[in-house]
């Protein structure tokens, strides 16, 4: 199973963003987004679904695709 940390970090590393900007879009600061992708903290599930398909613009298909093939 794929947490939503891993989904937003492998999402975002493949748009080529860094933390400091996915924060800014999302109105969290960076240590928030640090801790989610370090599994730190468990990101609330809207918050995955928006960053993914509002600031990543990325269908959750297509990231949930990419972060089955890291895995392999």
């Amino acid at each position: 199973m794929i947490r939503g940390g891993v989904l937003i970090k492998i999402a975002r590393k493949a748009r080529g963003m860094t933390q400091a900007f996915t924060a800014d879009c999302h109105g969290v600061d960076v240590d928030t987004i640090s801790r989610w992708e370090r599994l730190k903290t468990p990101v609330p599930f809207d918050d995955a679904i928006w960053l993914i398909t509002d600031v990543f613009k990325m269908s959750l298909t297509e990231a949930l695709e990419l972060a089955a093939n890291e895995n392999n």
